[in-house]
């Protein structure tokens, strides 16, 4: 049998060590999305955070995650790890845990260094503050594009759009 892949590693037989490291990058991108840290993940910022990463997770899972979620939406951090190992979209997932998880990492860490009153938003004066070589037009043009709302600040999400979109001008 043909070995199983884990972020870019492949391995055969019993899963071993590799096998471990994606279960432990999925352990680690489930904690972050608790964001109020009381042990549970919305369904919804899970289903959303793996859409932002190419994981399209079925309808019909959705709804089971949904069925053993509490009142609020949410579901247990160990409940939801081990319904994410047993889903159809783990396939998926599975080979690319390590690197989500990393590239999520990236995000966060830089969203907070533009976040300067750590209000959950960057604004343009922030954005132009970290950046200072950008001129006021080309903030306009960043806000312009990445701002779904227009509402003069960027979301993690948005923001998480606009630094995906960097890496892969740079990658080409």
């Amino acid at each position: 049998m043909a070995g199983i892949g884990c972020g870019g590693v492949w391995f055969g037989g019993g899963g071993g060590e590799q096998m471990k490291a994606c279960e432990v990058a999925l352990g680690k991108i489930i904690d972050d999305l608790d964001e109020d840290k009381n042990g549970k993940v919305r369904i919804d910022m899970f289903v959303k955070f793996m859409n932002g990463y190419g994981i399209n997770i079925d309808p019909e899972e959705i709804q089971e995650m949904e069925i053993l979620a509490d009142e609020h939406g949410e579901l247990g951090k160990h409940a939801l790890k081990t319904f994410t190992r047993k889903a159809w979209f783990w396939n998926d997932l599975e080979p690319q845990a390590e690197n989500i998880y990393r590239e999520s990492r990236k995000v966060a860490v830089a969203f907070n260094m533009f976040d300067g009153n750590n209000d959950g938003y960057v604004t343009k004066a922030e954005f132009g503050r970290t950046l200072k070589n950008l001129k006021e037009t080309q903030i306009d043009t960043i806000f312009k594009k990445y701002d779904e709302n227009a509402d003069e600040k960027l979301t993690r999400e948005e923001f998480k759009k606009f630094m995906n979109a960097r890496k892969f001008r740079k990658n080409d």
